[in-house]
């Protein structure tokens, strides 16, 4: 009997050794990772800025579970998931940030968009949070659902109170044309695209009036 028992135990011991040398043998499963992706804006003409005017795009934040780089997506009210082997390649909110100076800078003169340590001091600084940035299942077709809360100030205030010219929120929808990551991830380039222009248009409009 004991020899029984010493023999069935072999046997089972062999037998995992062997699904683990098949499993180490069994490639990974790769990750995905996407990127927003649109072109720059072409430059703004016969721009009306009060000057002097430069501006610091400060480092944006985001809400808890969109911090990292996991892609969300929703299939029911109340629940948020992610998907396993699709990511964002850096967190939502870096790759906004990253877009908007770019287009800041495309659109306005390049001595307008300057970093923080610059000589003279920025004049105004741009903030943003970001409110949404996930894949909507709930309906047909799926759809890129990206809010951003931006704060637009003037840094020479000495009162903090006084600094915020505007802050306001931004919202696109925006339908994918797949059920699929790559789908989600050009609807929410669109989304980023149509935002990033309509702050830049709020920001030039805002710099143009007398005493700003």
């Amino acid at each position: 009997m004991i020899k029984k028992h010493i023999l069935t135990l072999a046997v089972a011991i062999l037998a995992a050794g062997l699904t683990n040398c098949s499993g180490l043998k069994q490639p990974a499963k790769t990750i995905d990772y996407y990127v927003l992706e649109y072109p720059p804006p072409p430059s703004a003409e016969d721009i009306d800025i009060q000057l002097p005017f430069s501006l610091y795009i400060k480092r944006f934040s985001a809400a808890p579970y969109y911090t990292g780089n996991p892609i969300r997506f929703r299939e029911m009210p109340y629940k948020m998931a992610s998907y396993h082997y699709h990511k964002w390649v850096v967190p939502p909110a870096e790759m906004a940030a990253s877009l908007l100076i770019r287009d800041f800078k495309a659109t306005l003169p390049p001595t307008f968009v300057v970093s923080p340590d610059d000589t003279m001091g920025p004049t105004h600084s741009l903030w943003a949070h970001i409110e949404d940035f996930y894949e909507d299942d709930t309906g047909d077709p799926w759809q890129a659902v990206f809010t951003v809360h931006v704060i637009f100030s003037d840094e020479r205030k000495t009162d903090i109170t006084d600094r915020i010219v505007f802050q306001k929120w931004y919202k696109q929808v925006k339908a994918c044309d797949g059920k699929h990551p790559r789908a989600l991830a050009k609807a929410m380039s669109e989304a980023m695209s149509d935002i990033s222009a309509q702050i830049i248009d709020d920001v030039i409009s805002v710099a143009g009036k007398a005493g700003l």
